[in-house]
């Protein structure tokens, strides 16, 4: 079981440079960006997936969908299936559910990480929990994590959903 101290020497033993980040507990990608002062584009969303008989993680910028497709075309896997709560619990015991430490090399997971994160230069995720995160610069993070680079990301909800509200339904005047 990998612990925040067992990450933190980790990275220290890999030559990362990197910061943690103390907080109130934050639920969304936005509250985080905002707590630190960083673009919401540097702060990382996950996923876990069966990809045919193994377990990955997904890293992608926050707000963003995973494009299963793509995933599925990268890992080279027949099937892909999103992990139950469940079974991210067993991948990653003591940890918060949502706040999976996205160094799933340390946890025996293949990482597929963004392409995008490369233009921003920096990364900020959680790290087992939803008050204690890392900034960290993108190459530092890829040496340490080892991930798979690609463009896996889709486009935002919001970008695919208007929000409905009262005005939405009322009468043409």
């Amino acid at each position: 079981m990998a612990t925040q101290a067992n990450i933190f020497n980790y990275l220290t033993d890999n030559a990362a440079t990197f910061r943690v980040l103390t907080h109130p507990p934050l639920f969304t990608a936005q509250d985080l960006a905002r707590a630190h002062h960083v673009v919401k584009d540097e702060v990382a969303d996950h996923a876990v997936y069966r990809a045919d008989y193994r377990f990955v993680l997904a890293v992608v910028p926050a707000g963003s969908t995973i494009n299963e497709p793509n995933l599925r075309h990268v890992l080279q896997a027949r099937d892909i299936v999103k992990a139950s709560d469940w079974d991210i619990e067993r991948l990653f015991p003591g940890c918060e559910l949502g706040a999976a430490p996205l160094l799933g090399n340390l946890f025996g997971l293949t990482v597929v990480a963004d392409s995008a994160f490369e233009k921003r230069g920096r990364i900020v995720f959680h790290v087992c929990s939803r008050a204690t995160s890392i900034m960290m610069s993108w190459r530092d993070y890829k040496n340490a994590a080892d991930p798979i680079v690609a463009a896996i990301a889709g486009p935002g909800l919001s970008d695919h959903h208007k929000e409905v509200t009262a005005e939405s339904f009322a009468e043409p005047a």
